[in-house]
């Protein structure tokens, strides 16, 4: 599986939303960009088609921005990514099926296993996942 820049974008503004979700506050593009340092640009195309996929929404006017459309527990990584790339849900035939060869099966079918493992690791991690990772002090901090 490829991570795109528009998933690890989405990912990214999900955990900056999710980090503000107990003010029920929306956040503004600009402050999620220069936090994060990302495209200002970019990031509204991505979060317009978070909003599409319902898991954020959006609040108008001059304190209006983004806010989580459901609570982090509810939503699982590979809905994020699917909201924002379409590869990641079917991955492409490596080779083509007509005349394949046994070794070309094999290598394939191993292609299709790891894609199966990745989908379930997405689909098994939240986005509170992710938050409680980011809270977690590392575990290689040495003191002296």
């Amino acid at each position: 599986m490829k991570v795109t820049v528009r998933a690890e974008y989405a990912c990214l503004a999900m955990m900056e939303l999710a980090s503000v979700r107990a003010t029920n506050a929306p956040l503004r593009v600009q402050d999620m960009a220069q936090v994060q340092g990302l495209s200002r640009q970019f990031l509204v195309q991505v979060l317009q088609q978070l909003r599409a996929s319902g898991l954020v929404e959006s609040v108008r006017g001059a304190s209006g921005g983004f806010r989580l459309a459901q609570h982090p527990t509810k939503i699982s990584l590979a809905e994020i990514v699917d909201a924002v790339d379409d590869a990641a849900r079917v991955p492409r035939p490596i080779f083509p099926t007509a005349g394949s060869t046994k070794e070309m099966d094999v290598i394939a079918g191993l292609w299709r296993d790891l894609h199966q493992k990745q989908r379930k690791i997405l689909e098994g991690t939240t986005l509170a996942d992710l938050m409680s990772r980011v809270s977690k002090p590392d575990d290689l901090m040495y003191v002296i």
